[in-house]
């Protein structure tokens, strides 16, 4: 374990990257002596933020450097539920589901916004939801999908697509904060800089088009953890936060994602509402409501449970194979999303506290989190330099 983790931590260079000294990020990188500084001989990769490149200077003042400086504006949002189901419009056919709360993929929010257009009727008359539910666009996109909408005229169509839907709230774009690439090589620290810098400027440019926002809050190292929190103290008006954790698929990834969790709430002035993405196993569910009570969480698994309703759905209890009445695609999916709603108000200790997830997370301390901690009190403090912003889940670089 020990050598896993010496291997995971930013190592020295023997050769420091020479940009450093006029750098407009340097008050938020400092990484000249390890293999996180951009390196000397250019950008690993075409696509990659580097001091050699023609569009440096351009692209960070699009973003106006990597501080986060957008502030937030005062808005009014909805009371999110415990589960928000997401759902692809286009692939109810038969009559669209009912729940407390819909969330949409962006990905599928220019369509539905010709819809609207084109019948004349709100998305949430489409979409068969009432007034009272909320209706959520997640931000919560691949890598390819997210980038080829940044151009400004690109993100300009995507927003007025948004706001055509009218949604109660839509979470900010997350821009994923890479570490290794698939290749072996490191991202380097001011890429990851840049792209949480692009999603707060989502979140700014979202409330500017007068739609309600939801910052969408990742890091890079545990530092950010603090400037993250600084800037929820800083700006009072923002009382939703968003974090996607759909890739966090190992048991390893999980701890490290739970533990940097436990640190950012501790980290915070006031009670905040996280809205989580992509967790879907029950235990994981129920550990996050113990954690953070002021929770809600989107994933596909309503959907998934009603297109596969033989398949065991994350150890949710599976009601419509016990009886002989078959049952809809709709009471399936609404069986699944009172699974998780109840969470919120289950005790945790009668579910999964045998499993491996469940009791790692929340009775022991691994050797790695022993390992943060006293880099922490040293003040080295390097914690999400472990194959991405939460272990293992960054590992998982594109080519």
């Amino acid at each position: 374990m020990a050598v896993e983790l010496l291997r995971r931590v930013p190592q020295l260079t023997l050769r420091p990257s020479p940009f450093c000294r006029e750098c407009p990020a340097r008050p938020y990188c400092n990484e000249q002596l390890t293999d996180l500084g951009c390196h000397p001989d250019g950008p690993n990769h075409p696509s990659l933020l580097h001091p050699a490149s023609a569009d440096w200077l351009d692209r960070l003042v699009e973003v106006n450097g990597v501080g986060l400086d957008y502030r937030a504006w005062k808005q009014d949002l909805p009371t999110l539920p415990p589960y928000i189901p997401i759902i692809r419009p286009s692939g109810w056919r038969d009559g669209f589901p009912t729940s407390e709360a819909i969330a949409v993929p962006l990905s599928h929010v220019e369509s539905l916004a010709r819809r609207v257009r084109l019948r004349g009727e709100s998305a949430k008359t489409i979409l068969g939801m009432s007034n009272r539910q909320p209706l959520i666009v997640l931000g919560f996109e691949s890598d390819a999908f997210l980038e080829s909408r940044w151009p400004s005229r690109r993100r300009r169509r995507v927003y007025e697509a948004i706001s055509d839907i009218a949604p109660d709230a839509a979470v900010a774009w997350n821009y994923s904060v890479w570490h290794r690439h698939a290749r072996g090589w490191r991202y380097p620290r001011i890429e990851q800089l840049y792209s949480l810098k692009r999603s707060l400027k989502i979140y700014a440019e979202l409330q500017q088009f007068g739609i309600p926002a939801i910052p969408h809050v990742y890091w890079g190292k545990f530092e950010d953890l603090d400037r993250w929190s600084s800037w929820l103290h800083e700006n009072p008006t923002t009382t939703t936060i968003a974090v996607d954790l759909q890739t966090v698929d190992t048991s390893q990834s999980w701890r490290d994602a739970y533990h940097t969790l436990r640190y950012l709430r501790s980290r915070l002035s006031r009670s905040v509402h996280l809205l989580i993405n992509g967790v879907c196993r029950r235990e994981r569910v129920l550990a996050l409501h113990e954690l953070w009570p002021e929770l809600s969480v989107s994933n596909f698994a309503a959907t998934f449970g009603n297109q596969l309703p033989y398949r065991k759905p994350y150890g949710l209890r599976q009601a419509w194979l016990s009886g002989q009445v078959e049952w809809t695609r709709q009471e399936i999916f609404q069986n699944i999303s009172a699974q998780y709603t109840s969470m919120a108000n289950s005790d945790a200790s009668q579910y999964g506290r045998r499993d491996q997830d469940r009791t790692r997370s929340t009775t022991e301390v691994s050797y790695l989190s022993r390992a943060v901690r006293k880099q922490l009190a040293s003040g080295q403090c390097a914690f999400a330099d472990v194959e991405g912003s939460w272990g293992t889940l960054m590992s998982r670089s594109s080519a």
